[in-house]
């Protein structure tokens, strides 16, 4: 239950996928735009993550080892909703069957069930328009990795007991607590996405009302500089309104 081993593995693998995060994070601010396919570019983006967290993990035994795939697949579907999720499950059970060992069935059912736990905590969320807050993700998390553990009865029978004694403690430990971080990064990006749009919307209503109003609206900087003047100056005083911009009083 104390092996250092396990516990450093643990939390190795974790932290590696909230490094992998902030990276996505930082690179998605530039790449990606909302539309039909963002969904899809989400899903593969995840998914590559996905796959790098599972080419480090904790080896109980070869072919037999665990990482923070569960994290990121579970809040993946408690934020992005089923067209990225079910991309990244895709991916993830593939490269799972692929890598093989002993502990391939456990692996591809864990993907499975954290996924789907995920949607379920989505939805559940979305209808009751409920607040994601640290309890409600620590309670995904321990559900999950709780999954995880009955999942163990697929391991082979000379290495299920010893797995499940080793494995069990750090996994409830560990595993809930990045689930709750990793939910509280991606919660403050979507904050962040949500307020950009709002302030979008807010200044194109503004400028369509300046736009269509028939009085003139007129606006200086500190130095009587012209920054704006609605487009009704023309009918005022004949000219384009935007030879107004290089004039100071």
């Amino acid at each position: 239950m104390l092996n250092p081993d396990i516990w450093i593995g643990l939390l190795s693998n974790a932290a590696w996928l909230l490094a992998l995060f902030i990276i996505y994070d930082m690179g998605h601010r530039f790449l990606s735009k909302e539309g039909r396919w963002s969904p899809f570019l989400d899903g593969i983006l995840i998914a590559g993550i996905c796959m790098a967290v599972m080419l480090l993990p904790y080896y109980v035994v070869p072919g037999l080892f665990y990482d923070s795939r569960s994290i990121l697949i579970s809040v993946t579907g408690l934020f992005f909703g089923p067209v990225p999720t079910t991309i990244v499950m895709g991916v993830a059970g593939i490269f799972r069957a692929i890598l093989g060992g002993s502990g391939v069935y456990t692996g591809i059912s864990a993907i499975i069930s954290s996924g789907l736990i995920g949607l379920a905590w989505h939805y559940w969320v979305k209808r009751g328009k409920r607040n994601i807050t640290w309890r409600n993700l620590y309670l995904m998390g321990l559900l999950v990795h709780m999954f995880l553990i009955i999942e163990m009865q697929l391991l082979p029978e000379v290495q299920r007991v010893t797995t499940r004694e080793a494995m069990v403690f750090p996994l409830l430990v560990i595993y809930p607590a990045f689930t709750v971080v990793l939910g509280l990064l991606l919660r403050q990006q979507q904050e962040k996405k949500q307020f950009i749009a709002d302030m979008k919307a807010s200044e194109e209503k503004y400028r369509s009302l300046m736009e269509n109003v028939s009085d003139v609206v007129w606006r200086t900087d500190m130095n009587l500089k012209t920054t704006y003047v609605s487009p009704s100056i023309e009918k005022l005083v004949g000219e384009p309104y935007e030879v107004h911009f290089r004039r100071t009083f």
